[in-house]
């Protein structure tokens, strides 16, 4: 099967429909399990199960057997699951903030709640993390801005370098993605959440679970050949989107939620599924900008649905059907997902039922 087709429509033939709630409660429960309080296993579960509502199978409960491999190893290369999210130095429109080892979904909504709050006193604020982990999608921690009539911006560095210098095959950067959210009225938030990869890694990960081969132009191997094989494209190099526009552009990453906040960067990088001696150290950085600092948000919003309006007007495209907007498309997934259930593959599903007791029904 190519993994083209897998990746934005989930065949019906290797996958089951499972409720959101169950999924969020599974995952709840099994934080919970190794020790996150109540509060916050709810909130990871929330935002975890938030990338596959909106199609984003790559970052999602697919990951959790290795969230919790680490969150049950004590000492380095382990996550505390009862972090304790701290500002280590901040002013009337920054911070930077110390995650405590933890999980790098609960680490990034306590810090992006920095950022609001002092955004709604300044009108901007930014604040910058290090001692975080991998964190899922970007977006969700992007939108809790928008959902707040701001407009959000998000970039973590770590998790395991993939990305070569243009020129090199020496793997020394993330793909370190991003997201801007920007509220509208009648029209869904404008997103942006992207890797600055052809395609994110989770999804090469995710062929692997499921026996499938990759598409042209997705990865090389080791030494810099195209490759098709998921597992020589796993341990070789992802590709940059845009050629070096790309790798400029995670570079920039890598300076923000890197090197300004004193998260791991270059060598230091760990691999999430493969190094279980060091701590991850991941890096984040975000902004909040306040509408109302600027004019009435109603104003702005309207505005923004009239460009909406705009651009979906524009002259289609032999083949084309609609136009949409950065976003558009996780919202139309995410409300059929929550009607008729979140499509998990058959690998996966068989790879969370063998984690402990605990079981999700079908």
């Amino acid at each position: 099967m190519d993994i083209v087709n897998f990746k934005s429509e989930m065949p019906a033939e290797e996958t089951v429909r499972i409720p959101a709630g169950k999924l969020i409660d599974f995952t709840y429960q099994t934080f919970k399990r190794v020790g996150a309080p109540e509060a916050d296993a709810k909130l990871i579960a929330e935002s975890f199960i938030d990338s596959d509502l909106r199609g984003v199978y790559s970052h999602g409960i697919m990951r959790l057997p290795i969230y919790i491999h680490h969150c049950r190893k004590s000492g380095p290369g382990g996550i505390n699951p009862r972090a304790a999210v701290r500002i280590v130095k901040e002013g009337l429109s920054f911070a930077h903030v110390d995650g405590d080892n933890g999980m790098g979904h609960l680490v990034s909504i306590r810090a992006m709640e920095i950022a609001m709050a002092k955004a709604e006193k300044t009108g901007m604020a930014f604040v910058s993390v290090y001692n975080s982990n991998h964190n899922g999608a970007e977006g969700y921690f992007a939108k809790l801005a928008a959902d707040r009539g701001m407009i959000g911006f998000f970039v973590t560095v770590g998790g395991r370098n993939i990305i070569a210098p243009t020129g090199g095959l020496t793997p020394l950067l993330g793909n370190n993605p991003f997201a801007y959210a920007i509220p509208a009225k009648r029209h869904y938030p404008v997103v942006l959440d992207m890797a600055c990869s052809v395609v994110a890694r989770g999804w090469i990960l995710l062929a692997i679970k499921n026996g499938l081969k990759v598409p042209d132009g997705w990865a090389v191997d080791r030494d810099g050949n195209p490759t098709n094989d998921a597992r020589e494209a796993y341990d070789g190099l992802v590709l940059p989107f845009g050629g070096y526009k790309g790798y400029a552009l995670t570079l920039i990453g890598c300076i923000l939620g890197g090197v300004l906040s004193g998260a791991a960067i270059g060598k230091e990088v760990t691999d999430l599924y493969g190094d279980f001696d060091r701590d991850q150290n991941v890096g984040h950085f975000m902004w909040a900008l306040d509408l109302k600092s600027i004019l009435p948000p109603d104003d702005f919003m309207e505005r923004m649905d009239s460009l909406i309006d705009e651009l979906k007007a524009s002259r289609l495209a032999e083949g084309i059907e609609r136009i949409y907007v950065p976003g558009e498309k996780e919202f139309l997934v995410k409300e059929e997902n929550e009607r008729l259930g979140i499509p998990v593959t058959l690998g996966v599903l068989k790879e969370l039922n063998s984690m402990g007791d605990m079981k999700i029904s079908v």
